[in-house]
């Protein structure tokens, strides 16, 4: 009787034993999916961290451009400004001529 109640306390151990293995199979087989995953979630993190930069370097330049720009627009107005009060005053002394004739 002692031992068949051994034989019984064995099959148990080895029952709950097997259930233990199943679960650290699950447990081991979902840590694989969410290592793969993470590993998706790096290469994207790297390739849209490299993609930023080039966005970066890209405004950079357009930046560089546009401010070029501005100091191009600024110059011709300058000139056009000059231009056209050169100008008046050329209108001005045609304008004076025209009357003393």
């Amino acid at each position: 009787m002692l031992l068949e109640e051994m034989n019984q306390g064995i099959k148990m151990i080895g029952e709950q034993y097997g259930t233990i293995v199943n679960r650290l199979d699950n447990i081991e087989s979902t840590l694989g999916q969410h290592t793969q995953e993470l590993q998706i979630i790096k290469a994207t993190t790297q390739t849209n961290n490299s993609e930023l930069k080039s966005v970066k370097m890209a405004v950079m330049e357009v930046d560089v451009k546009v401010n070029k720009l501005e100091k191009r627009t600024e110059r011709i107005e300058q000139k056009l400004d000059t231009n056209i009060s050169q100008n008046e005053g050329r209108f001005k002394r045609i304008e004076e001529k025209i009357e003393v004739v």
